[in-house]
C-alpha cells in the first residue's frame, strides 16, 4: 500500500470512526451539564432543536462533508443523556486512493479490526461501485468505555462514568462545522 494511500485512509478512518467515538470527549456528569448553564426548554429538557419522540426522548442528526467523505451522526437521548449514537459515513474510493471494492476492503480490514468484538459497538461496511458506506452504531448503555478507548480514532477527555451529554455533543458538533439535518 502506498504511503499516500495509507495516510488518506488513516485520515478518513479517523474522521469517520473518530467522529463517532470522539463524542466521548464530551462526556460530562449529567448534573454538572444541567447546572452549568446547558440550555433547557420549559420542561427542563435540553434544547438542541431535536425531534422529540416522547416527553423526554430526543433524536437529532448532524452532518458534515470532510475530504470528500460525508459523515452523518444521529444521537438518541433521554433528557440530556445520550443512550445510542449511529453514524453513516460515505467514503468515495478515490479519497482512499484506491479504485476497486477489493482494494478498499483490504485497506479497511487492516485498520478497523480493533473494532470487532466490542460489545455495544457495531460497524458494518457496504462496498458499492464507487464508494464505501459504513454504518456504525454505539449503544452507550452496553459499551465498556475502557474497552472503547482502544478503538481507532477514540479520544477521551472527561468522566464517562455517567454518560454522554447531548447538549455538549451538539455544541461540539456545531463548533466542528457539522450542520443539523432538519427532518
Amino acid at each position: 500500500m502506498a504511503k499516500n494511500q495509507a495516510k488518506n485512509l488513516r485520515t478518513i478512518v479517523a474522521v469517520a470512526v473518530g467522529a463517532v467515538i470522539l463524542v466521548v470527549a464530551l462526556a460530562l456528569i449529567l448534573p454538572k451539564v444541567l447546572s452549568s448553564g446547558g440550555e433547557t426548554d420549559e420542561s427542563g429538557e435540553p434544547s438542541g432543536g431535536g425531534t422529540n419522540v416522547s416527553s423526554n426522548e430526543t433524536i437529532v442528526t448532524y452532518e458534515k462533508s470532510e475530504s470528500g467523505a460525508t459523515i452523518s451522526l444521529t444521537y438518541y437521548a433521554r433528557g440530556d443523556k445520550v443512550y445510542k449514537q449511529t453514524a453513516i459515513n460515505t467514503i468515495p474510493y478515490e479519497v482512499l486512493g484506491v479504485s476497486t471494492k477489493e482494494e478498499a476492503k483490504k485497506m479497511l480490514d487492516e485498520l478497523v479490526s480493533s473494532t470487532r468484538g466490542v460489545k455495544g459497538y457495531e460497524d458494518t461496511f457496504e462496498y458499492r461501485d464507487d464508494m464505501i458506506v459504513e454504518t456504525v452504531s454505539i449503544d452507550y448503555e452496553v459499551i465498556d468505555m475502557d474497552e472503547a478507548k482502544d478503538l481507532v480514532g477514540a479520544y477521551f477527555n472527561g468522566d464517562t462514568s455517567n454518560g454522554i451529554s447531548l447538549s455538549k455533543s451538539i455544541e461540539w458538533l456545531e463548533e466542528a462545522g457539522f450542520t443539523k439535518v432538519e427532518k
